[in-house]
């Protein structure tokens, strides 16, 4: 079972963020899947949310990391019936698999990658079938959720379906980052706002990376934070960023280029914390290409 095809919407309605109700098929992300008696108490001490949370029924944004503090991979974690339901890029979902199957062997857990759902984005649809939706109160505009092939079927006929590179740049014009594997290893948690949008519980205990996680928590030395940008031209990932007096101030995180129906694509780029007012930067490359840096829908505290 496969998402219809779907129909693109303009730049301009994702910039202002003017949500069309409708879905928007993930069709690069997959899930993991975590049974077995202790899939709470053994997820609790790998990742960065709580787990009693989501055993209770909450999805939440997650995250492994190394112990270096930074991400391995991120998800978003739904409890499905006697499961945990990790959704994140394809091209991460082996990598986690592994990582924790060497800490499975300790805990009555076992894990499997899963096809029986269809991941995907609601923008400004209140009104899905699917149980297993991600809802985040900094950023009201979007969902993320797991579709049965069943309930697919079942959908309205006229139910609007958009397209995927759509659903990436929503998440691109939202500042919200779900690690893929180019970022493998690259970032804080804190430097793609997890701390902001409640990815990191810093109540809950110890997981690996912890101890650098809470140690910038707790001295407040974020000195770097992820905010999206809007560009019409290409804008390549891991690219230094300079801002209006020509200085270093950040480096690109992501690029959505333009879908057919959009005239400029939409991205995140790292930037000091000193420069995340709205304003033009420019590629140190090429002092042509241009970045638009667009306000997050949450505050930065």
């Amino acid at each position: 079972m496969s998402w219809p095809t779907g129909k693109g919407i303009s730049s301009d309605t994702i910039r202002s963020q003017q949500a069309n109700q409708g879905l928007f098929p993930l069709e690069s992300y997959s899930t993991l899947k975590v049974s077995g008696d202790d899939r709470f108490s053994f997820l609790q001490g790998q990742v960065t949310c709580d787990m009693d949370r989501v055993s209770k029924g909450e999805a939440l944004l997650g995250a492994h990391l190394n112990l270096k503090g930074r991400i391995e991979a991120s998800f978003i974690a739904f409890n499905s019936e006697d499961s945990v339901l990790l959704m994140l890029p394809k091209n991460q979902t082996e990598h986690l698999l592994q990582i924790l199957q060497k800490y499975a062997l300790f805990a009555n857990a076992s894990l499997e990658i899963c096809d029986d759902f269809l991941p995907f984005l609601g923008w400004g649809n209140d009104n899905c079938l699917s149980q297993l939706i991600y809802r985040n109160s900094s950023i009201p505009q979007i969902c993320l959720g797991l579709l049965s092939k069943e309930q697919l079927e079942n959908l309205a006929p006229d139910t609007p379906i958009g397209t995927e590179q759509d659903a990436l740049a929503i998440l691109a014009r939202n500042g919200f980052i779900i690690a893929e594997e180019q970022q493998r290893a690259q970032y804080l948690p804190q430097e793609l706002n997890y701390d902001m949008i409640d990815g990191i519980s810093f109540d809950k205990g110890c997981y690996k990376g912890q101890e650098v996680v809470a140690r910038i928590h707790f001295r407040g030395q974020v000195k770097q934070r992820c905010q999206p940008f809007a560009a019409n031209q290409e804008i390549p990932p891991g690219a230094s960023v300079n801002n209006d007096r020509a200085a270093s101030c950040g480096q690109s995180i992501n690029y959505v280029p333009p879908s057919v129906s959009s005239h400029s694509g939409y991205g995140c780029v790292l930037i000091k914390t000193s420069e995340t007012e709205s304003k033009t930067l420019h590629l140190e490359q090429n002092d042509e290409a241009e970045l638009q840096l667009l306000s997050l829908p949450y505050a930065i505290t």
